[in-house]
């Protein structure tokens, strides 16, 4: 995984040959192709964060695709003490007839955050609405 300092600098600095020079100082580079942080031997990477940019009709279909072979929705995050009594907070996932395998977060030896939780079991409902939203915008004339 690329060391934090190689991040912060990569991000504080994107687009820019020093940000990448130091980047390449850690053992990781700048995928040309695939714009992502690499190692050298392409095994481990991280997105490069790109806020400022227009998502092109190819990361949109990226993105939906991801989101197509996710485990069907809704998803809905189940809270130990708030939605039930006993067990781990979890992730539910499908409707009531059509329940799938519950989802379980960790972050590091403990459960994961309920914001975590939340973001995440939101994002299977979000994600389609703003993919949705994006293409309505494309669409309709300036």
């Amino acid at each position: 995984m690329l060391c934090r300092r190689c991040v912060e600098c990569y991000r504080d600095h994107a687009g820019h040959r020093r940000a990448i020079v130091a980047v390449e100082l850690h053992g990781f580079r700048v995928c040309g192709s695939s714009q992502r942080v690499v190692d050298t031997d392409h095994s481990q990477s991280l997105p490069v964060e790109r806020s400022n940019e227009i998502l092109s009709e190819k990361e949109l279909a990226e993105i939906r695709a991801r989101y197509e072979a996710a485990t069907p929705g809704p998803w809905r995050y189940m809270a130990e003490g708030r939605d039930h009594m006993s067990g781990d907070s979890f992730i539910r996932t499908g409707s009531p007839e059509d329940r799938h395998d519950d989802l379980f977060l960790t972050a590091g030896n403990q459960p994961a955050s309920d914001a975590d939780y939340e973001f995440i079991a939101n994002a299977r409902q979000d994600i389609p609405r703003l993919l949705t939203e994006i293409e309505r915008l494309r669409e309709t004339p300036r």
